[in-house]
């Protein structure tokens, strides 16, 4: 890389806007002189500064490389970036805050990263934060990165500005294809980022902290912009500006972020000025409101249907079992149904990115990550608004597919039906990670081929399952307050509301070991009695007419059975014969698979 000269046009432009920062402004300045990549102008834009700005800056002028703009009066901060960016010449801008600092190598980084990146359109690195005195805390890589690929308008609107402006460095062209930042917005670098966003411009993060973002008690975004409401201000403007008819198709599967941070930042105004923000509550509220319509209009909007048939989305919660998971993953990959994506829940488990990365169906995987463990149904709740597909389908991680499973929901589902199901066989093995197969049964599923009674017994395993996404909003999402047994409380209302249709053959492995060791509902069967308790309330009126005494007797059935399993772990027999019983088989009855022939 070339060295400064004065007679050509230089590659970078440093800017630096400044006012009133003179016990800070010098560090801003040597941290460019002190980059190792030398091809760069530096134009410094006071703006008006009544402190000893100017003297601090006057001690480095002699350098050939720094242009000095003095304005006689404030002009106010985007009106100084666009002068200072006028005033510039460089094939690259880059943006530097008196209050802050580069670190070294910066400015090599960050150039040597579009010669080799040509597509992309907006480079940013990482940061660091510094406290007033310059020493450096945290580092943060903000990427938000996703396996369908970014989608930097959605993820700006749901998590504000993280890429750090001053760690990007802009394109010449593409300030002069968007021009510069909306002045009404005292929130500028993000208002310029979503607009970036939403034309489609290609963003990417430069894995490597580069900058230094010092925090203090004057910084612009500090508690006068909470104060004087402009956080909120600035939040309902972008989205009245951007969350529109034509950008729709980028905010489905971020409706719920992107309303949680729009009242993030009304919460941050009514405590910082609990007087004003009241004095503005209904003005607020409705104008919130009406962006929470359109934005779940859009979210809720029918999917469309691509070549080949409907998109299928699989949600599968996971506790971190690897093993397990790469089985279950695997046999998603194996589908004979090509339309499918995946939307893989981390339940407070491991960090699962690396494994989606290796992937060689990474594309077509969401990864979510739940910091806190949950349960499956806070974790299925997570993937709602990650869900692309017309069609929704569920998979444990525990658990496996035939190859056959998607192809005969899909086919069955274009007949009309709302939502199917398939049927499961049951196949023990043994806990460790050999996970070899100890038997098979389908006696904890058998009456759900019969014209069994849902409201009594629990035979149909979600994983056989597959509904139109819409259904959604006409019976909800799965009910966290259950710690098992959310299952059966979501497909009861499945079948009250559509119907669930029947679709014959095997197509869903539900694995399960000794005790039921490692698995969500042996971990949580202290919590059965309870969770039976209220889910036979909330379904009193059954349209089977289930009587009372019936249901009492089913219960007494279950817990003696499952006492007797649990005091002896290693009986297949026993095991099965309590999920038989679960699933409203009676003691006697014959399976097609019994677990006692292949013990």
């Amino acid at each position: 890389m070339k060295d400064f000269d004065m007679n050509a046009r230089p590659t970078v432009s440093v800017i630096i806007t400044s006012y009133n920062y003179g016990r800070f402004i010098g560090r801003a300045i040597e941290s460019v002189l002190a980059q190792d990549f030398r091809d760069f102008e530096l134009v410094i834009s006071d703006n008006a500064s009544t402190d000893d700005s100017v003297d601090v800056i006057s001690r480095y002028l002699h350098d050939e490389r720094i242009r000095f703009i003095r304005r006689p009066e404030n002009i106010g901060m985007p009106a100084n970036y666009a002068r200072a960016i006028e005033a510039s010449t460089g094939r690259y801008v880059a943006f530097l805050s008196a209050d802050d600092f580069f670190l070294a190598g910066h400015l090599r980084t960050m150039v040597r990263y579009y010669e080799d990146h040509p597509d992309v359109d907006l480079a940013y690195a990482g940061y660091v934060l510094a406290n007033e005195r310059g020493e450096i805390r945290d580092a943060f890589y903000t990427a938000f990165h996703d396996a369908r690929g970014r989608n930097d308008f959605a993820s700006l609107l749901s998590y504000d500005m993280y890429p750090c402006f001053l760690s990007m460095l802009f394109k010449r062209e593409l300030i002069e294809e968007a021009g510069w930042s909306d002045p009404s917005f005292m929130a500028g670098d993000l208002e310029y980022a979503v607009r970036l966003a939403a034309a489609g411009k290609r963003f990417a993060c430069v894995a490597s902290a580069t900058v230094a973002w010092r925090q203090h008690g004057d910084n612009a975004s500090g508690t006068k912009y909470a104060r004087t409401g402009q956080v909120i201000d600035d939040q309902l403007r972008l989205l009245e500006k951007y969350a529109l008819d034509e950008n729709a198709d980028k905010i489905i599967g971020y409706g719920t972020e992107i309303l949680r941070m729009l009242e993030q930042k009304h919460m941050m105004f009514v405590q910082a000025n609990a007087t004003l923000a009241a004095e503005r509550h209904a003005e607020i509220e409705a104008r919130k409101a009406a962006i929470a319509e359109r934005v779940r209009r859009y979210a809720t909007a029918p999917r469309p249907t691509p070549p080949g048939g409907p998109l299928v989305s699989v949600v599968l919660p996971a506790l971190g079992n690897l093993k397990h998971l790469s089985t279950a993953l695997g046999s998603v990959a194996a589908q004979t149904y090509p339309n499918w994506e995946v939307i893989l829940v981390g339940d407070g488990g491991p960090n699962l990115e690396h494994l989606v990365a290796t992937l060689p169906y990474a594309e077509r995987v969401i990864y979510v990550r739940r910091m806190l463990r949950e349960g499956p149904a806070a974790a299925r709740n997570t993937a709602y608004d990650f869900i692309h597909g017309g069609i929704v389908t569920y998979l444990d991680e525990d658990n496996r597919w035939e190859p056959h499973h998607l192809e005969a929901v899909v086919a069955a589902m274009a007949g009309g039906a709302r939502a199917v199901r398939t049927e499961a066989m049951m196949v023990l093995e043994t806990p460790d990670t050999g996970r070899a197969e100890l038997g098979r049964s389908n006696r904890p599923f058998a009456r759900a081929s019969d014209a069994y009674d849902p409201y009594l017994s629990h035979a149909v395993p979600l994983n056989a399952v597959a509904h139109d996404f819409r259904c959604y909003q006409e019976i909800g999402l799965f009910d966290a307050q259950y710690r098992v047994l959310e299952d059966w409380d979501f497909l009861l209302r499945l079948q009250a509301r559509f119907g669930i249709v029947a679709v014959p053959g095997v197509t869903v492995e539900v694995r399960t070991r000794p005790g039921l060791a490692g698995q969500h509902l042996g971990l949580n069967w202290g919590a059965f009695p309870a969770s039976i308790e209220r889910l036979y309330n909330a379904h009193l009126n059954s349209p089977t007419g289930t009587p009372a005494q019936t249901r009492v007797a089913h219960f007494q059935r279950v817990a003696d059975a499952a006492a007797k399993a649990f005091a002896a772990p290693q009986n297949l027999v026993l095991l099965e014969e309590m999920l038989a019983v679960l699933g409203g088989v009676h003691a006697g009855t014959p399976a097609t698979a019994p677990v006692a022939a292949r013990r």
